[in-house]
Protein backbone atom coordinates (compact mmCIF):
# COMPACT_ATOMS: atom_id res chain seq x y z
CA UNK A 1 0.00 0.00 0.00
CA UNK A 2 1.36 3.48 -0.99
CA UNK A 3 0.33 6.50 0.55
CA UNK A 4 1.18 10.26 0.84
CA UNK A 5 0.09 13.53 1.98
CA UNK A 6 -1.77 14.87 -0.15
CA UNK A 7 -0.71 18.75 0.90
CA UNK A 8 2.84 17.09 -0.51
CA UNK A 9 1.66 16.30 -3.44
CA UNK A 10 0.07 19.16 -4.60
CA UNK A 11 3.33 21.17 -3.84
CA UNK A 12 5.48 18.99 -5.44
CA UNK A 13 3.51 18.97 -8.58
CA UNK A 14 3.54 22.82 -8.60
CA UNK A 15 7.58 22.38 -8.22
CA UNK A 16 8.10 19.92 -9.97
CA UNK A 17 5.03 19.68 -12.67
CA UNK A 18 4.72 15.72 -11.79
CA UNK A 19 2.40 14.24 -9.36
CA UNK A 20 2.90 11.53 -6.70
CA UNK A 21 0.75 9.01 -9.06
CA UNK A 22 3.03 9.28 -12.31
CA UNK A 23 6.06 9.15 -9.75
CA UNK A 24 4.90 5.97 -8.32
CA UNK A 25 5.41 4.68 -11.55
CA UNK A 26 8.83 3.66 -10.67
CA UNK A 27 7.81 0.76 -8.25
CA UNK A 28 6.02 -0.92 -11.54
CA UNK A 29 9.48 -1.31 -13.27
CA UNK A 30 11.35 -4.14 -12.31
CA UNK A 31 14.57 -2.44 -14.10
CA UNK A 32 14.39 0.23 -11.20
CA UNK A 33 17.25 1.00 -8.96
CA UNK A 34 16.64 1.47 -5.08
CA UNK A 35 18.95 1.97 -2.24
CA UNK A 36 18.00 1.11 1.07
CA UNK A 37 19.41 4.12 3.75
CA UNK A 38 19.84 2.98 7.36
CA UNK A 39 20.65 5.20 9.74
CA UNK A 40 20.78 4.20 13.25
CA UNK A 41 17.78 5.56 15.65
CA UNK A 42 16.08 7.29 12.61
CA UNK A 43 13.03 5.40 10.47
CA UNK A 44 14.17 3.52 7.66
CA UNK A 45 14.47 6.14 3.84
CA UNK A 46 14.56 4.49 0.88
CA UNK A 47 15.32 5.87 -2.48
CA UNK A 48 14.11 4.40 -6.01
CA UNK A 49 15.30 5.64 -9.65
CA UNK A 50 14.21 4.95 -13.21
CA UNK A 51 12.60 6.52 -16.66
CA UNK A 52 9.08 6.80 -16.37
CA UNK A 53 7.83 8.49 -19.78
CA UNK A 54 11.38 9.61 -20.88
CA UNK A 55 11.70 11.43 -17.53
CA UNK A 56 14.40 10.39 -15.03
CA UNK A 57 12.48 9.70 -11.87
CA UNK A 58 14.12 9.93 -7.86
CA UNK A 59 11.30 8.86 -5.08
CA UNK A 60 12.87 9.11 -1.90
CA UNK A 61 10.36 7.62 1.00
CA UNK A 62 10.43 6.77 4.81
CA UNK A 63 8.92 3.36 6.58
CA UNK A 64 6.38 4.21 9.54
CA UNK A 65 5.30 1.22 11.46
CA UNK A 66 1.52 1.11 11.02
CA UNK A 67 -0.87 -2.04 12.24
CA UNK A 68 2.29 -3.72 13.85
CA UNK A 69 3.99 -3.81 9.84
CA UNK A 70 6.88 -1.30 8.69
CA UNK A 71 5.20 -0.12 5.43
CA UNK A 72 6.50 3.24 3.05
CA UNK A 73 4.92 6.33 3.75
CA UNK A 74 5.73 10.02 3.12
CA UNK A 75 7.02 9.87 -0.59
CA UNK A 76 9.04 12.68 -2.35
CA UNK A 77 10.02 12.98 -5.63
CA UNK A 78 12.04 15.05 -8.04
CA UNK A 79 12.08 14.76 -12.42
CA UNK A 80 15.12 15.74 -14.18
CA UNK A 81 17.69 15.42 -12.16
CA UNK A 82 16.31 17.95 -9.51
CA UNK A 83 17.18 16.16 -6.33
Amino acid sequence: MKVWDERKSEINRRRHKLGFETALLVFDDPFAVTAEDYIDDTPRCDQTFDIVAGLPIFVAYVYRVIDGEEKPKDYQRTKGGRI
